[in-house]
């Protein structure tokens, strides 16, 4: 167990699957597996996460301890798989579950959770703006959105989960010593320079303001939107 809190990158979490005293939370992964039709994925190790609710199983019968019923209220279980493509194997095709009332995602510290609750309400709000009907590719509106929620792996998020003052979050893909921030990525670091003459028009970046950069975050030009997202999603591999 605590293998799998060290490292997520091979965990998935699965909703929704009725508890039972004596179950086998591999058995039951195994099950779901059968379900997807993936029968060369292997799994480590599995189980539950939080304690355990037991006013839930009291008085019942029950079934088989790899027998799968659906109970929204039900904790959820965490599952290592034996490699990372076994776990995206299984990921791809975990849209299938949705039919049998279960779903899956992946595994996050409890700092990055957290992050992603408060960031709800502002993806909300960003839901209804106007470069979500301009950009239609999904990969660079995500991209976009990403990158105007705070969602991404620049320093200036980073440094924060590892309690770094902001001053303190220098971009580490130049030499500017500057706060590795959106303004920052978007308009200054060198590193996309090539990008930038490519996607952004030079007016923005040639002498670079936080006003230039705030005006072209909220432009509703549909060429320039489709071109800014193009280059942080390039920018961002």
């Amino acid at each position: 167990m605590t293998d799998m809190k060290c490292d997520m990158k091979s965990n998935l979490l699965f909703y929704n699957i009725r508890e039972f005293p004596d179950e086998d939370c591999n058995g039951l992964i195994q099950n779901l597996q059968l379900k997807l039709k993936l029968n060369d994925v292997d799994i480590e190790s599995a189980h539950r996460l939080g304690r355990r609710r037991d006013q839930v199983d009291k008085n019942m019968t029950f079934p088989k301890s790899t027998s799968l019923e659906v109970d929204k209220s039900a904790r959820p279980i965490v599952a290592r798989f034996a490699s990372r493509s076994d776990r995206e194997k299984v990921k791809r095709e975990g849209s299938g579950l949705r039919e049998h009332g279960l779903n899956l995602s992946e595994q996050y510290p409890r700092e990055v959770v957290q992050k992603r609750k408060e960031l709800m309400p502002i993806l909300k709000r960003e839901k209804q703006k106007d470069y979500l009907r301009y950009v239609t590719i999904p990969k660079y509106r995500v991209a976009l959105t990403k990158l105007r929620c705070s969602s991404h792996t620049l320093g200036v998020e980073t440094g924060r989960y590892k309690k770094l003052i902001r001053s303190s979050r220098i971009c580490s893909n130049c030499t500017g010593n500057e706060v590795d921030d959106e303004y920052h990525f978007t308009l200054i670091c060198p590193k996309h320079a090539s990008l930038r003459e490519l996607y952004i028009p030079r007016y923005y970046y040639e002498f670079p303001t936080i006003i230039k950069f705030v005006t072209l975050m909220s432009s509703n030009s549909t060429d320039l939107l489709w071109n800014l997202s193009k280059f942080v999603f390039h920018a961002m591999k």
